[in-house]
């Protein structure tokens, strides 16, 4: 620790088109960290070994190190950083409405997030520019090799978790929904729990901010970008957790 200040370090995958990390995951600590107002170092990860160092069971990031204490997995970070630095408020105070923001986090986190994958990784359209965004200085021939075994497997992820057999058109109309019931949830609040920001917001911000990148994603984007209050509340997000690391919405 320097100066009464934390050591922190975020290690996680790298930026990608529009957004501040190619994993939504990330994204979203990194947005947690710019609410708490603190600082870190950034390290970009995409070696196996490295991974497995970091989260030998998982070897997934997010990863924080903090003051030499390493914790994975996002919603573990976030209340690993809540418990140390209480302010502002990750969670509404009244116990109720903290149950309800923790488990629309869990949906940002296992039904949300999907539909970024799939847009990512199963839509030809997108998946190209990502594959040479992502894999581009890979020397030949894995640059091809690799992103077509991962592309596999996701897909069988997709198909397993179900947004897979919808089809291109039925995922968008999924998808479409969901805004739907953002916007209604939002009801005219700043925020989805009133009027100050919370953990829910975070975490439902970084798949749909994601899927709103009209360069990565058109056609998700086109779904977002219809309805005004679910934009204005990106922007809202995005304004409040702003820092050197993250890249604006726009």
């Amino acid at each position: 620790m320097s100066e009464g200040r934390p050591e922190i370090t975020l290690y996680q995958f790298a930026a990608d088109t529009g957004v501040e990390s190619a994993s939504p995951f990330c994204a979203k600590v990194h947005r947690l960290l710019a609410f708490k107002r603190l600082a870190y170092e950034l390290r970009d990860v995409g070696n196996p070994a490295v991974l497995k160092r970091l989260n030998p069971k998982a070897r997934k990031v997010p990863v924080l190190e903090y003051d030499g204490e390493v914790v994975a997995d996002s919603s573990r970070i976030f209340d690993f950083v809540d418990a140390r630095h209480p302010t502002p408020p990750l969670w509404p105070e009244d116990r109720a409405q903290k149950a309800r923001a923790r488990l629309i986090e869990d949906w940002a986190d296992e039904s949300l997030y999907w539909f970024a994958v799939y847009q990512r990784w199963a839509v030809d359209l997108n998946f190209e520019p990502f594959r040479r965004r992502a894999f581009g200085a890979m020397p030949l021939p894995l640059r091809w090799f690799v992103p077509e075994v991962i592309r596999r497997q996701v897909r069988a992820q997709l198909h397993a978790q179900g947004l897979g057999r919808l089809g291109s058109e039925g995922v968008l109309a999924a998808l479409e929904g969901h805004v739907g019931m953002i916007a209604d949830h939002l009801a005219g609040a700043p925020f989805l729990f009133g009027s100050a920001l919370t953990g829910a917001d975070l975490a439902v911000f970084a798949p749909l901010r994601a899927m709103a990148i009209v360069e990565a994603s058109p056609e998700s984007a086109a779904v977002v970008r219809a309805s005004r209050t679910v934009v204005a509340w990106l922007e809202r997000v995005d304004a409040a957790t702003t820092n050197e690391h993250t890249r604006t919405f726009g």
